[in-house]
C-alpha cells in the first residue's frame, strides 16, 4: 500500500512549517491568500488528506463505528442477518453511536456461481485515517490468513468479526455455531426416534455446508452409524435455497430414500419446504417432519403446522458483538464467542418416531 502524505511532508515540499500547512487548509485569516492558494494546489497534486483522528485527538473519539459486510444489501432484511444487524445498531443508538456502513464490491464469474464471487471491501480508507473509531466485519466466508494479516498490519484501529466459524488469533469474534447448531438438532432429532435425517443445504462448495456435512459425520460415527451423503441436498449453482422447484425434487428423493424428516438450513427454506410437503399431499409431520435454524419468522406462525427451530437469540448476539467492539476499544485482550443454539420447546413440525 502507498504511504500516505503526511502534513509533514506538505509542509516540507512548501517549505514551511507543519503549523502554517494546518492554518492554510483550515481558511486562517493569518495565513496569506498566495500562500493559502499554494498550500491548496500542492495538497490536491499530492492528494493530501487530513488525518481525521489527529483532528479529533483533543474532542475525543468520533463516535463512529464502521459496519463492514461482506454480503449485500439484501443482509438488512435476511430474518438470520437482519436480526444480528439489529441487534448491534439498538446497541450502538442507546450508547449514541453511529453505525456507518460498507458494502462489499461483488463480481460474479460467468457460471453464477455465488460461492466463487470474488469480493471486495468498499471503504478501508475510513479504517485509515480515524473516521471511525473501529469495526464490525460481517464475513459470509472465514477469514483468510491474508485477509487476518491485513487488518492486524493496517487497521490502526480495533475490529470485531462476526459470523465465523473458525477463531482468528488476534480478534474478538461472534462465530456463527454452524457445527455446533448441526449437533444440537441432531441430539434433538436422534432424542425422538429419527435415525435417516436429510438435510437441505446452501451454495454448494459454502462453509455452510462443509461445517454441516462434518457434524453430521462426527455425529454419526459417534452413534456406530454411517450418514449417507445422499440424504444431504445442494441446491445447483446459481439457485435460490428456497427455489420451489429444487426443494420439490430434494423432498421428494429423501422421501424416496426412506428420510423420516429434513433439517432446513434458514427459516424461509422450512417454511417453503412444509408447504410444498403439503401440495404433494404428504403430512407434516406424520409423513415427514421438518426442522429448521434461526428465530422463528412471524410468516411461520400462520403455517399448519408451526415450523420447529433449532433457536438462538440473534438480537442478543449483535449486542454481544458490540459489547466486544467497546472491549476492543478499551484494549482488551480479545475473545471468541459463539452464538448458542437450543433445542426448540415447539414440536409441531417434528413427529416421534
Amino acid at each position: 500500500m502507498k504511504k500516505r502524505t503526511t502534513i509533514v511532508d506538505l509542509a516540507r515540499e512548501a517549505g514551511v512549517t507543519p503549523g502554517t500547512i494546518s492554518r492554510a487548509l483550515s481558511n486562517d485569516p493569518r495565513v496569506k491568500q498566495e500562500t493559502r492558494e499554494k498550500i491548496v494546489l500542492l495538497a490536491q497534486k499530492l492528494h493530501y488528506q487530513p488525518n481525521l483522528s489527529a483532528r479529533l485527538f483533543k474532542k475525543g473519539r468520533t463516535r463512529n463505528v464502521g459496519f463492514y459486510s461482506e454480503l449485500p444489501t439484501w443482509v438488512f432484511y435476511n430474518n438470520y442477518f437482519g436480526r444480528l444487524i439489529s441487534g448491534v445498531a439498538q446497541a450502538a443508538h442507546e450508547d449514541d453511536v453511529k453505525l456507518v456502513f460498507y458494502f462489499s464490491n461483488i463480481f460474479l464469474p460467468s457460471d453464477g456461481d455465488v460461492v466463487k464471487a470474488k469480493r471486495e471491501l468498499t471503504g478501508l480508507d475510513a479504517l485509515m485515517d480515524g473516521r471511525i473509531d473501529g469495526a464490525i466485519v460481517l464475513k459470509d466466508e472465514d477469514i483468510t490468513e491474508e485477509e487476518a494479516e491485513f487488518f492486524r498490519a493496517k487497521s490502526p484501529v480495533p475490529l470485531v468479526l462476526i459470523n465465523n466459524t473458525l477463531e482468528t488469533q488476534g480478534f474478538f469474534q461472534l462465530t456463527s455455531g454452524i457445527y455446533d447448531r448441526n449437533l444440537v438438532a441432531l441430539e434433538y432429532l436422534f432424542s425422538r426416534g429419527h435415525k435417516k435425517i436429510g438435510a437441505i443445504g446452501l451454495s454448494a462448495g459454502g462453509v455452510y455446508n462443509r461445517c454441516s456435512l462434518e457434524a453430521f459425520d462426527t455425529f454419526y460415527k459417534k452413534n456406530g452409524m454411517v450418514f449417507n451423503l445422499e440424504w444431504f441436498k445442494v441446491p445447483p449453482v446459481g439457485h435460490d435455497v428456497s427455489n420451489s422447484d429444487d426443494l420439490a425434487k430434494s423432498l421428494l428423493d429423501l422421501k424416496k430414500q426412506g428420510v423420516t424428516v429434513v433439517i432446513c438450513a434458514d427459516d424461509l427454506q422450512g417454511i417453503f419446504a412444509i408447504e410444498i410437503l403439503k401440495k404433494m399431499g404428504l403430512r407434516v409431520p406424520q409423513d415427514m417432519s421438518v426442522l429448521s435454524f434461526g428465530q422463528l419468522a412471524r410468516e411461520s406462525s400462520l403455517q399448519a403446522p408451526t415450523l420447529s427451530m433449532i433457536e438462538t437469540d440473534l438480537e442478543a448476539g449483535g449486542r454481544k458483538a458490540y459489547e466486544f467492539f467497546k472491549a476492543a476499544l478499551e484494549g482488551e485482550k480479545p475473545v471468541a464467542q459463539s452464538l448458542v443454539w437450543k433445542a426448540p420447546t415447539d414440536h409441531s413440525s417434528v413427529a416421534k418416531v
